[in-house]
């Protein structure tokens, strides 16, 4: 992940934990009237031609990724990553996309014990596939 920081410069951190990628499809449909007029102005009547018919297909990329084990002070710098307003994804290709972050609240996880704690993010590609 990189963002913009509150100082104005970029920040990088690697989600090097387990991660799920998901595709959120979208169809929409008309409904379409039973036949058609054909050659010589003859109304047709085709039932396979009548019905729902999908006019727009558009999928979002979704993901959800894991930190690795984290102390305080590093939660307290990736509450810059969450609240940033420019967050980029860096794939393994080291190619950025824009992304939204759809999660709205975080736990502020405190170290109890010596005891370490992740950052679970949940975001979409900021452009719809089509």
């Amino acid at each position: 992940m990189a963002w913009i920081n509150r100082l104005g410069a970029w920040d990088y951190y690697t989600f090097e934990l387990a991660s799920i990628e998901s595709l959120k499809v979208t169809r929409s449909s008309i409904v379409t009237p039973f036949g058609n007029w054909g050659a010589g102005a003859v109304y047709g009547y085709s039932q396979f031609e009548a019905g729902d018919t999908i006019y727009k297909v558009e999928g979002e990329k979704e993901y959800t990724i894991n930190s690795d084990w984290l102390e305080d002070s590093s939660f307290v710098w990736l509450q810059e990553l969450i609240t940033s307003k420019r967050v980029k994804y860096v794939n393994e290709n080291g190619d950025f996309s824009s992304i939204i972050l759809t999660d709205n609240s975080f736990d502020i996880k405190k170290e109890v014990n010596t005891k370490l704690n992740n950052l679970q993010l949940k975001f979409k590609l900021g452009n719809k596939i089509r």
